[in-house]
């Protein structure tokens, strides 16, 4: 026997954000580093385009990983197939 499903199931929403709008600084006071709303507690890993951060939202207190990249440099960079490293970034956003 076949089940029917009723409804049609849920899009699955992304948590992906994308900015290009980065505010990175150091607090005086306690020393920790800030991008945006977020401060970083460590270094997740270094790749040749990219940085990943392990940061915690200052409202929520919420942990996400943050990829961070210089939009000028990968522009720069040859990635083949008339691609830079920035086509390649992009199609990753929409991937993901």
């Amino acid at each position: 026997m076949l089940a029917q499903i009723k409804t049609a199931p849920r899009r699955r929403e992304s948590s992906v954000v994308s900015t290009t709008n980065v505010r990175k600084y150091k607090n005086k006071e306690d020393g920790n580093v800030w991008i945006n709303n977020y401060v970083v507690e460590k270094t997740l890993g270094k790749g040749s385009f990219a940085e990943v951060k392990l940061c915690r939202e200052n409202k929520t207190g919420v942990k996400y990983a943050i990829k961070q990249m210089n939009k000028r440099e990968l522009k720069k960079k040859n990635a083949g197939h008339d691609k830079t490293a920035y086509d390649c970034v992009l199609e990753e956003l929409l991937v993901l």
